[in-house]
């Protein structure tokens, strides 16, 4: 819910300053089952490998803090070679990484960053119609984004507009407000 949330009110922005605007709609029941089934498999293998085993490691040899940055210079990296990848690209990556990590910390579980990757992704492209990471896929809303590219995420996505990027870090500050709940 956070992850459409949080991607829902960009867009929303996005729409009302005319920056995007939806043209058509194109809903095919076998599509978006298809990438959801997608988005359920892939960010699954990341978060795996990202908070189960690197997040950990790193915070066994130089605590926690450190090991939210570690992961998530780490998770921006490998976005890195993907199609319009930028700086901004980057640190909403970054962002999304560290946020990410807070999340498993918080919940002591790998569910809760999990599920917000999954759904972030597939919000994003299948049913909002943007890039995810660059990559162009099926979604139900076709879209005319007009709007610069730091605002709109261009041809990178959502995720690579400052707007991601700024709702991100008021998630991180709220969670470094708001004590861990849950310690792994």
């Amino acid at each position: 819910l956070l992850a459409g949330l949080l991607l829902g009110l960009a867009f929303g922005l996005l729409v009302l300053g005319g920056w995007v605007k939806v043209v058509a709609t194109n809903w095919q029941w076998s599509l978006v089952a298809s990438w959801l089934l997608f988005f359920l498999v892939q960010p699954l293998a990341e978060e795996v490998v990202m908070r189960s085993f690197l997040q950990q490691q790193f915070a066994q040899a130089a605590g926690q803090q450190l090991a939210l940055i570690a992961t998530a210079l780490v998770f921006a990296f490998t976005h890195a070679g993907n199609d319009n990848f930028g700086s901004l690209a980057g640190l909403q990556i970054f962002a999304g990484g560290y946020f990410i990590g807070q999340l498993f910390l918080r919940t002591g579980s790998l569910w809760a960053p999990y599920l917000f990757h999954a759904a972030w992704n597939f919000f994003q492209s299948t049913l909002l119609g943007f890039a995810v990471s660059g990559l162009n896929i099926y979604s139900v809303l076709q879209l005319d984004i007009s709007g610069p590219a730091w605002l709109t995420g261009g041809r990178f996505g959502l995720e690579g507009s400052v707007l991601t990027l700024v709702f991100l870090l008021l998630m991180i500050c709220y969670y470094r407000i708001n004590p861990i709940r849950h310690h792994n």
